[in-house]
């Protein structure tokens, strides 16, 4: 057995335990697709629950998913302050052995500032 690909194996097992909805998007492109995935996105980060996930399946999708995921979700994402330390986004490829195109994003909410922090008008 191969231990580091073991670790790999069961290290994403982990993180698809925490997804909390899915979504299969019909469509070949880019420009198809992003409005459905936007609102599933959208979805998981307006419930603000921690450690909650986004699985997408793109059956149709002749792309890259792994490049649209990063390109098109995680950059945005970043731009609008969702970092590293909130999102987490995988894309399956089915040259890496997936049946289909697709992605998963986990999130987590960003930690409460602390009541010491907060500013008050004296």
């Amino acid at each position: 057995i191969d231990e580091e690909a073991f670790a790999d194996f069961i290290c994403e097992g982990r993180k698809l335990l925490q997804i909390s909805s899915g979504l299969v998007v019909y469509g070949e492109d880019a420009d198809d697709i992003a409005d459905k995935v936007w609102t599933g996105v959208g979805s998981l980060l307006a419930d603000d629950q921690p450690d909650t996930g986004l699985l997408v399946a793109l059956p149709e999708y002749v792309g890259d998913a792994h490049r649209y995921v990063l390109d098109e979700i995680i950059a945005p994402l970043a731009s609008a302050g969702y970092g590293e330390d909130r999102i987490d986004a995988t894309g399956y490829r089915r040259s890496a052995g997936a049946p289909f195109p697709g992605f998963r994003l986990l999130y987590s909410p960003a930690p409460a500032a602390p009541a010491s922090a907060a500013k008050t008008d004296d």
